[in-house]
């Protein structure tokens, strides 16, 4: 017998062996959640194109005394969106940009630093000029 045929027979068989703790089972369940709802995006109504949802992180405290991480997620269109809430989750956005710039700077430093070229790259944190860029019109009228 192959040995994918004892696979087989094992998953078959022994089902319950194979199982995901419950734990892992919501966590997994958390993250697809979480994946569909960072790609649902509506239009305002200046035109753009906007994330519905977005996640903040809340310290809760559990009926035993203990606290928790929490993540919430607010929704753009929703009419009743507390302005504090808006303000963390797009808060919490902006820290998880900032935790990819400083992994990426200490990439290009240890690179700059070990590579055995002799060469550096350079990388600007700066993205003003990008931003700029990214508001510019990408349609125009009579071509």
């Amino acid at each position: 017998m192959a040995s994918n045929g004892k696979g087989d027979w094992r998953l078959g068989n022994s089902r319950r062996l194979l199982e995901a703790p419950i734990k892992n089972q919501i966590d997994q369940c958390a993250e697809e959640i979480a994946a569909a709802m960072r790609v649902e995006f509506f239009t305002d109504p200046q035109g753009r194109e906007v994330r519905k949802k977005h996640p903040y992180r809340e310290l809760v405290e559990l009926p035993d005394g203990k606290h928790v991480q929490q993540f919430l997620w607010i929704d753009m269109e929703d009419p009743n969106l507390k302005h504090e809430e808006a303000e963390l989750a797009l808060q919490y956005g902006r820290k998880l940009i900032i935790g990819d710039c400083k992994q990426l700077k200490t990439s290009v430093d240890s690179y700059n630093d070990n590579n055995k070229h002799g060469k550096y790259v350079e990388v600007s944190f700066d993205f003003n000029e990008d931003m700029a860029e990214s508001e510019q019109p990408t349609v125009y009228p009579g071509l």
